[in-house]
């Protein structure tokens, strides 16, 4: 539990710390990119989102199942 915790912090931290050296909280910035500026590029389009949620439901029936 302590290592997932570790995981889930360290994500928050990298997130919150690529936000705030973009040049403003409303334009992204190649040089730190967020989570969303990287998974902007996939989710733009409609089969993008449609894999993606269906990737992210059959992680999650993986986890429940474990």
């Amino acid at each position: 539990m302590a290592a997932w915790a570790g995981v889930l912090v360290g994500g928050g931290v990298w997130e919150l710390a690529a936000l705030l050296q973009q040049p403003s909280l409303t334009v992204t910035s190649r040089q730190h990119p967020t989570l969303s500026a990287l998974t902007d590029p996939v989710l733009a389009s409609a089969p993008g989102r449609s894999a993606a949620l269906g990737l992210w439901l059959a992680l999650g029936w993986w986890l429940v199942r474990r």
